[in-house]
C-alpha cells in the first residue's frame, strides 16, 4: 500500500506537500549556532555582556524562520506556532499587500536587519573597536517605533496576528531598551555606516533569492496544472496518434499486462537515457505495466551497440536490464567485445524488426513513447508516463 500510494500524486490548490524532517534539523541546527554563539561571548567577555546578545541571537533564528516559512512543512513546530489560535496566520499575513516595504519584503528585511548585526558586531569584535552594541542598538531604538506601528497596522488590516512578526518584534524591543539602559556609552558612528552597508549588501541578497523562490513556486504549480491536463484521458486521445499493436522481443516488467508502454530509443541519443533512467525506477516500485523497446540506430557505433545489447538480453535480460540501468545513469554503453557473435540470424532478425516498426511508425527522431497502441506526441515526457501508468494501474484495482 505504501509502494502504491507513494506513486500517486494528489494535487489540490494549497501548498506543495513539504519534507518535515530537513526543515526540523535545520532550526535545531539554527538554535545550536545561537546557544554556541552566546558560549562564545561569555568566554571572551562575561556572562553579563552575553545577555546583552541574547535580543539579537534570537532575534536572527525567528527571523531565519520568518524568512524560511512558506517553505517549511504543514504540520511543524513553526507551522503549528503560526496556527496556535483561530486569530493567528502567519501566511496570510505574508502575503498580504502588507507585507512589503519599498519593495522589500518584511521578512527579508527582519533578516537582514539581524543579520547585519551579527555581522558588524564580529567585525568590532575582532578589530577591537568599542561601542559596537550601543552603537548597533542605537539604530533598533530609532526603528522600533515605526516598525511596531506598521507592523500593529498592518495585521489589523489583514484581521490576523503573525506570532514570528510580534517575536521579531519584542526582539527589537528589548534591544532598544537595552540601549537606553546603558545610554552612557557613546555611539560610534563607523559601526552605524557599517552596519548601513550591511544590511543593504543583505538585504539586496535575500530580496534577488526570494525572487528566485518564488518563480520556481509559480513554475512548479504551472507544471502541476499542464501535468492534471495531460492526465485527461480525452487529452492523451487528442494529442497520440493510434498504431498497430507493438510487441518487441525485448521487453520488462508484467508479460501480460493490459497496460504497455513502449520506448523508441537509441544508444546515442541523450533524451534517450533521460527515458531509461526514470522508467527503469517505475518498475522497481511495483507498478504492473510491460514496458517493450524498440532500439533504433542513428550511427555505426549505435549499431554496434545494438547488436551488444540484443545479445546480452538474448543470453540474459537481467544483464541488459543492469546494463541499461548504468546507461540510464550516463555512463557511456559497453562496446563490443571480441566474443560478439556478429553471425548471430537471431540477432539480425531483431534489428531487422526494429528497423521495419520505426518505418512503419515513420519516425525520424528519438526518443518517442507509445502507450497502448498510441504514439504520444512531443509534449509527453517519461516523466509524466510515471502518473499516467499509475492513473491507469488505478482504475484496475
Amino acid at each position: 500500500m505504501e509502494r502504491f500510494w507513494n506513486g500517486v500524486v494528489i494535487y489540490t490548490n494549497d501548498r506543495q506537500t513539504r519534507e518535515s524532517n530537513g526543515w526540523q534539523f535545520g532550526i535545531f541546527i539554527l538554535i545550536i549556532f545561537g546557544i554556541s554563539l552566546l558560549a562564545a561571548i561569555s568566554l571572551h567577555h562575561d556572562k553579563m555582556a552575553a545577555i546583552y546578545y541574547i535580543p539579537m541571537i534570537l532575534g536572527f533564528v525567528i527571523s531565519c524562520c520568518l524568512y524560511m516559512k512558506s517553505d517549511m512543512p504543514l504540520g511543524g513546530m513553526i507551522d503549528r506556532l503560526c496556527n496556535i489560535s483561530t486569530a493567528t496566520d502567519c501566511e496570510r499575513v505574508d502575503k498580504s499587500s502588507y507585507s512589503s516595504v519599498v519593495g522589500f519584503k518584511m521578512n527579508c528585511l527582519a533578516l537582514a536587519f539581524f543579520l547585519s548585526q551579527l555581522a558588524a558586531s564580529t567585525i568590532t569584535v575582532l578589530m577591537e573597536i568599542s561601542g559596537n552594541l550601543s552603537s548597533l542598538y542605537s539604530i533598533s531604538a530609532a526603528a522600533i517605533l515605526p516598525m511596531i506601528g506598521y507592523s500593529v497596522y498592518g495585521q489589523f488590516k489583514v484581521g490576523k496576528i503573525c506570532p514570528l512578526c510580534i517575536l521579531v518584534a519584542a526582539c527589537v524591543a528589548a534591544e532598544a531598551a537595552m540601549f537606553i539602559s546603558m545610554s552612557r556609552y557613546s555611539i560610534n558612528i563607523k559601526i552605524c555606516v557599517l552596519w548601513s552597508g550591511i544590511f543593504l549588501i543583505t538585504a539586496l541578497t535575500l530580496r534577488l533569492i526570494s525572487d528566485y523562490r518564488s518563480k520556481n513556486n509559480e513554475h512548479a504549480v504551472e507544471e502541476m496544472a499542464l501535468l492534471r491536463l495531460k492526465r485527461r484521458e480525452e487529452i492523451i486521445s487528442l494529442e497520440s496518434t493510434p498504431i498497430k499493436t507493438i510487441e518487441s522481443p525485448i521487453w520488462f516488467g508484467d508479460k501480460n499486462s493490459p497496460i504497455r508502454v513502449t520506448t523508441v530509443i537509441s544508444p546515442g541519443c541523450n533524451h534517450c537515457r533521460k527515458v531509461v533512467a526514470e522508467f527503469i525506477p517505475l518498475l522497481k516500485t511495483g507498478l504492473r505495466f510491460r514496458w517493450d523497446i524498440v532500439l533504433g540506430a542513428t550511427s555505426k557505433k549505435d549499431s554496434q551497440v545494438i547488436d551488444r545489447w540484443i545479445q546480452k538480453y538474448l543470453s540474459d535480460k537481467n544483464d541488459l536490464f543492469k546494463e541499461l540501468s548504468v546507461w540510464g545513469g550516463g555512463k557511456v554503453p559497453n562496446l563490443p567485445s571480441s566474443d560478439l557473435n556478429t553471425g548471430n540470424t537471431k540477432i539480425s532478425e531483431i534489428k531487422k524488426s526494429f528497423n521495419i516498426l520505426i518505418l512503419g511508425m515513420n519516425i525520424s527522431g528519438f526518443p518517442k513513447i507509445i502507450l497502448n497502441d498510441r504514439l504520444l506526441s512531443s509534449i509527453y515526457t517519461s516523466s509524466d508516463l510515471e502518473y499516467i501508468i499509475t492513473d491507469k494501474v488505478a482504475t484496475l484495482k
